[in-house]
């Protein structure tokens, strides 16, 4: 399995921490790394949902085949971990507390990011998912199929489909 070590001890302090985590973008324990996956030719994630054990359950999917350079519990430190990290996947939920996933996608295309967007989310309605695609993702995968979908999304998106 592949992790940042800003992933590890995000979720290291917070088996030890009494203290919720939430909102917070997770401090590395060392100096940034651009393209933390060349030396393993993984392909770069970003997670964004403001539910720790969703992404605790994503990390545990996608970890062999995906690098986790990031898991974010809201939206607000994202445009600044895609400058650090330059992912090549970004998994987005649409209901982030007082952010938007479908904002947050919106923006990222407007300043010119590559990395291809997925969400990850519980709204199964046919105009989220219009609106997803609209403002450019690449896929969306409904939280009741996140064990079947996700890495074929993800997988898909790479190939530069949706």
């Amino acid at each position: 399995m592949v992790f940042s070590h800003r992933v590890i001890a995000c979720f290291a302090a917070e088996l030890i921490s009494d203290e919720p985590s939430h909102g917070k973008r997770h401090q590395p324990t060392e100096a940034k790394h651009k393209h933390m996956s060349t030396e393993h030719k993984l392909p770069r994630v970003v997670l964004v949902d403001d539910h720790p054990a969703v992404l605790r359950q994503v990390i545990q999917l996608l970890s062999s085949e995906f690098e986790i350079v990031e898991a974010l519990e809201d939206g607000t430190a994202l445009s600044a971990v895609v400058d650090d990290f330059e992912p090549d996947l970004i998994v987005l939920d649409i209901t982030l507390g007082d952010t938007n996933g479908i904002e947050l996608a919106l923006q990222l295309k407007k300043a010119g990011c590559p990395a291809r967007i997925i969400f990850l989310t519980v709204h199964a309605h046919a105009d989220y998912a219009r609106e997803a695609f609209l403002v450019g993702a690449s896929g969306y995968v409904l939280k009741s199929r996140i064990a079947s979908d996700l890495d074929l999304a993800l997988k898909t998106a790479l190939a530069g489909k949706r």
